[in-house]
């Protein structure tokens, strides 16, 4: 077995054939089907019993923390890293991004309440504020390294300025692809509607107007099947009870950043853009630089959109990025 594989992925490796690990009074145990239990696996775990012992009671440490932590990549001893998900809280759109990290890094997505059926909050100060306390909870004192994806970036954001309000040092800031507070508001949402009816009319006319007419059938063929593929997937999803869940946390995500009305944050914001035409439609980079003393960027590769920037082939570009910025901290805390 690879033995450069990450210890979580090697236990996931394990589990999926069967092979069960726990501790028992500081002792590793082993349960596992006879024909599984090989020369090289037993080779495997015996060199690998350390870090799985101590991965296996770090995770038995975040589950009986607070119940919004939740472990991605929770080994290594440098500062935790606290990702903050998008607008449908899914913490596991950072997992890719774990796995490009330094090998020491530990990263944790902190999730909203509302996706076990609870109501979800609606206001991003109280959302910001349960965060907070949930982050205080398994990290007591900073500094804090705080990120944030889409529109998570503005939830990211409160939470930011209300550690420092506290007291608390946040040594980092990191926001992936967030467009600003404004643009999710109702005016500015109906222009960008407007702007992607016009953008796609044109786009279809202009296909239709190049095209043979045989081509140009087909086209709309495929165009009108791919919407009632869409909407059957809505549909199919109304039956699904974790998509549900997501779709109210979404919703109330959603209000919330239309009626949050932003307050300066002392210190820096690192804005990780997919690419240099990110801001170009419109999603207030300019708004940022006046809520924050310094906004730095770091632009993702050509033709890497919002959507797919941590995923891959995209997030090993943005990983490397924010690793130079996770080491540029962590030698300012050695200095």
């Amino acid at each position: 077995m690879n033995s450069d594989m990450p210890t979580a992925e090697f236990l996931v490796s394990l589990r999926r054939r069967d092979v069960r690990l726990w501790i028992d009074q500081d002792r590793l145990k082993c349960s596992a089907p006879a024909d599984v239990l090989d020369a090289e696996m037993k080779t495997a775990l015996a060199s690998r019993k350390e870090e799985i012992l101590a991965f296996l009671r770090q995770v038995d440490a975040v589950r009986s923390g607070p119940p919004a932590i939740i472990p991605l990549k929770p080994e290594g001893r440098r500062l935790p890293l606290f990702a903050i998900p998008g607008h449908n809280g899914d913490v596991f759109c950072y997992v890719a991004l774990s796995r490009h990290l330094h090998a020491d890094q530990p990263i944790y997505g902190v999730q909203p309440p509302g996706l076990d059926g609870t109501a979800p909050l609606r206001s991003v100060e109280e959302l910001a504020a349960y965060e907070v306390a949930q982050i205080r909870t398994f990290q007591p004192h900073g500094p804090y390294l705080i990120a944030g994806y889409c529109a998570g970036g503005t939830v990211a954001f409160e939470v930011a300025r209300q550690l420092t309000e506290q007291g608390h040092q946040v040594a980092l800031l990191a926001l992936f692809g967030s467009p600003s507070p404004g643009v999710y508001r109702w005016r500015a949402q109906a222009g960008f509607w407007v702007r992607n009816v016009f953008e796609k009319l044109m786009r279809h006319l202009r296909t239709l107007a190049t095209a043979p007419l045989a081509d140009g059938i087909e086209y709309v063929k495929e165009k009108m099947q791919r919407r009632r593929e869409e909407r059957r997937a809505r549909a199919e999803a109304l039956d699904d009870p974790v998509a549900v869940n997501r779709e109210r946390v979404a919703a109330a995500t959603i209000a919330g950043i239309r009626l949050y009305r932003p307050r300066h944050l002392a210190g820096q914001i690192d804005m990780f853009l997919p690419s240099a035409t990110w801001d170009r439609s419109g999603n207030g980079l300019e708004e940022w630089k006046s809520l924050t003393d310094r906004v730095s960027e770091h632009v993702g590769p050509d033709g890497c959109e919002g959507d797919v920037m941590l995923l891959e082939p995209f997030v090993a570009t943005m990983a490397e990025l924010l690793r130079r910025r996770l080491d540029e901290v962590a030698r300012s805390r050695d200095e």
